[in-house]
């Protein structure tokens, strides 16, 4: 399994387009997306939504969005960013993470290892020395995997994420890099 990454295009529709069907994926979309209410959560993501959200950003955000490829196929995203007010404890050099398989059948298969290990470097040379990131409580799936990985939890928001019907905590985990 060849991985490879290149930056999003979000003037691209087609990249839009796989990013608004992997974010709808029921599968996936209350793993990636933080919803405060039942009504946020029932509405679908466009290809719109995400070239207006590229749009909205400044060249002062410290923000990446990446495509994950594998074997030259799309097959997922990652993005990282650098002390954004996402951070829980904001301290200077934090990055923050997130990722997505997209594609079904590369679940399980060793690609968020793979992902996390190439966000850490990223994270690396734009001058970080920890990262945070988030994972509601529902997910056991990926906390154990970023347990694995050496990130120890040290905070919990109550209530912060809707999902099947109830709200759910966003655990808080950090590693230092």
């Amino acid at each position: 399994m060849n991985v490879t990454y290149r930056d999003v295009n979000f003037d691209c529709q087609e990249d839009c387009a796989l990013l608004a069907r992997w974010n709808n994926d029921p599968a996936l979309k209350h793993l990636f997306n933080r919803f405060p209410d039942e009504a946020s959560y029932e509405e679908d993501f466009t290809a719109q939504h995400f070239q207006k959200r590229a749009r909205e950003r400044t060249l002062e955000d410290p923000f990446k969005t990446l495509m994950v490829l594998v074997d030259g196929a799309p097959a997922g995203q990652a993005h990282f960013e650098i002390d954004t007010p996402k951070l829980l404890e904001p301290s200077p050099h934090t990055a923050w993470f997130g990722l997505m398989i997209g594609e079904t059948r590369l679940r399980g298969l060793g690609l968020g290892r793979r992902i996390v290990g190439h966000l850490e470097e990223l994270a690396q040379d734009a001058g970080a020395t920890q990262v945070e990131i988030g994972v509601f409580a529902y997910n056991e799936r990926s906390l154990r995997f970023f347990e694995n990985l050496g990130y120890v939890e040290f905070a919990r928001i109550p209530e912060r994420a809707w999902w099947a019907g109830q709200l759910w905590e966003d655990i808080r985990l950090s590693k230092s890099l």
